[in-house]
């Protein structure tokens, strides 16, 4: 207490929980106080259990260096391995706490594994952290604290209480930073509930790169195997995904998948992917997931201003018969979503996706401006036989969807746009998951309300390949505005077509189009980019569906129409 504190390749070898820390004093509940600095004025003895950790004085530092964790996540669709197991490092017994407390605490590959119990780490330069025995170690708070330290991860480190038992990992400072593959890991074994992953930065929550190997994303991973995990909770004022860097939640099991509660006060961005082989490129962002019964976990944001860059991503999915869960993204300023990933050719994306015979969750987006630029895409899929979810937005001031004309598009739909699909999975998926390449399931409906909607060279789409039915396209505005090939759009191969409502004041269209049919199974490709399969065509009954707009004044100029069959696609199919 009261210095640096620094672990290479430690062990520990105890039967209990283990506490470390550079706090200056440790004080009781009969109000004594033994200090590690000061002279002692009061016995060394007390049988009163401790309350609290004294840091005052800019308390040391705490430094753990160490091999790099032993973990593997062979893809997707597969638990992560190794969790648990780790032998290096400190290391507590089954179901006790393993906490680090102090100044600024820095993990370099270093290890810290508590099976199912409890792993703290705290920076803070002065004020008493307030300890609370429980029967499985302690439980540490941080509330009469202002003013915190920083915490670094790096070398692949790793935090895990992986196992059987009520884990929980918290970790409280002003910088909190994940780097090269290090992770915060529960994967729940047992049936018994756990309780989660919660992280405070009081200033930045940082979370980039990825394993040298590219195979390990920097940042949070939990997992159900067994019963619930617990949500994942953060709460700082920024909140930074790059190159890579993810929090990720799956569940196996019946059990439902863990929440993902992301609360920055002034800001998240997530931006980019790794790319260190073709074979492992991770996008930057946030995923939830079910692969068995359970429902995937809610991913829910709030923040002032979000911003997805550059091929990242916020994904919602379920790969089986369990509910996806929904994704909900509120900012007080704006929302905006832009470029892709140009390795791939995929786009910055929020989504919700059903790859199984589960309906995916809802997308909500509220914000007083949204921005999709350059191929950014809000959306909802199915690639089976569940229902793609609804998807709303409600901008009090603008929602606008944008591509510039001279960026070089990869395929039709690689322009910036709001859609609800249902198409057949690409043939990796299908392998993987056993799916049939006939898709069923129905799209889902598109909500819009705000002041002024701007479309140029975008689209605003539902579009079902399948048996199933489109969703219907419901904008309320002020002002619609279509320009530069941009199109509002709802078209099937064999059901009935998605009915369009538009209510404005005035309605803009200028080289643009309305569409809504049924049927139409070469416009429905051709909507979403994939190239037409040129053999019999199925026979559908499907009725159209209609196109009503109320509004004050419309206008239309240039190649502009409002019909049943889409002019720029009936163009290119010829």
């Amino acid at each position: 207490m009261g210095c640096n504190y620094k672990c290479s390749n430690a062990r520990l070898d105890i039967g209990g929980s283990f506490l470390g820390s550079t706090a200056n004093s440790l004080k009781f509940a009969d109000g004594k106080e033994f200090n590690a600095t000061a002279s002692q004025t009061t016995p060394l003895l007390t049988v009163n259990v401790p309350v609290g950790l004294g840091l005052d004085n800019n308390p040391g530092e705490i430094r753990v260096q160490g091999s790099a964790n032993n973990l593997a996540i062979p893809s997707l669709f597969t638990p992560v391995s190794g969790a648990g197991t780790s032998s290096k490092g400190l290391r507590v017994l089954s179901g006790k706490t393993l906490a680090l407390i102090g100044g600024n605490i820095a993990l370099e590959g270093g290890n810290l594994t508590a099976p199912g119990g409890r792993v703290e780490l705290g920076s803070a330069s002065d004020g008493t952290v307030s300890i609370k025995p429980t029967t499985s170690g302690w439980i540490f708070g941080y509330q009469d604290l202002q003013n915190f330290k920083n915490i670094f991860m790096s070398k692949q480190a790793l935090v895990d209480t992986s196992g059987f038992g009520d884990s929980a990992i918290q970790l409280v400072g002003k910088q909190i930073s994940f780097t090269e593959g290090s992770v915060a890991l529960i994967q729940n074994q047992g049936a018994q509930a756990g309780s989660g992953i919660n992280i405070q930065a009081s200033n930045l929550l940082q979370l980039s790169g990825t394993s040298p190997d590219g195979t390990i994303p920097s940042g949070i991973e939990i997992e159900t195997l067994g019963g619930s995990a617990g949500d994942v909770v953060v709460s700082t004022k920024y909140l930074s995904f790059e190159d890579g860097g993810a929090i990720n939640s799956k569940t196996f099991t019946e059990a439902n998948a863990s929440n993902i509660l992301l609360n920055a006060s002034e800001s998240i961005e997530v931006k980019g992917f790794s790319f260190i082989k073709p074979t492992a490129s991770i996008a930057s962002g946030v995923g939830s997931y079910t692969f068995s019964t359970g429902t995937s976990g809610k991913i829910v944001i709030n923040t002032s201003q979000f911003t997805a860059l550059d091929g990242g991503t916020i994904t919602s999915g379920t790969f089986s018969t369990g509910t996806g869960g929904d994704l909900i993204i509120s900012a007080d300023r704006s929302v905006e979503l832009s470029g892709f990933n140009p390795i791939f050719s995929s786009p910055t994306q929020a989504s919700v996706v059903a790859y199984g015979s589960g309906n995916s969750g809802d997308l909500k987006i509220t914000s007083p401006q949204v921005r999709l630029y350059n191929t950014g895409i809000i959306a909802s899929y199915t690639f089976s036989s569940g229902n793609s979810g609804k998807v709303t937005i409600e901008a009090s001031n603008f929602v606008d969807v944008t591509t510039p004309t001279n960026i070089e598009a990869l395929s039709y739909n690689s322009m910036s746009g709001i859609g609800s699909y249902a198409v057949s999975p690409p043939p990796s998926i299908q392998q993987v998951l056993g799916l049939s390449s006939e898709v069923s399931g129905a799209a889902g409906s598109i909500k819009i309300k705000t002041g002024q909607f701007s479309l140029s060279n975008g689209s605003v789409t539902v579009s079902n390949l399948g048996t199933g039915s489109a969703g219907n396209i419901d904008i309320d505005a002020n002002i619609v505005s279509l320009k530069n090939n941009s199109s509002i759009s709802a078209a099937t191969a064999l059901a009935d077509g998605g009915n369009i409502f538009i209510r404005a004041n005035y309605v803009q269209l200028l080289d643009s189009i309305i569409s809504a049919s049924a049927n139409n199974w070469q416009a429905a490709y051709h909507l979403l980019g994939i190239e037409f399969p040129y053999s019999l065509a199925p026979t559908g009954t499907g009725n159209g569906g209609n196109v009503n707009i109320n509004t004050t004044l419309l206008t239309g100029s240039g190649n502009s129409s409002i019909k049943g069959e889409h002019p720029l696609l009936a163009e290119r199919l010829k």
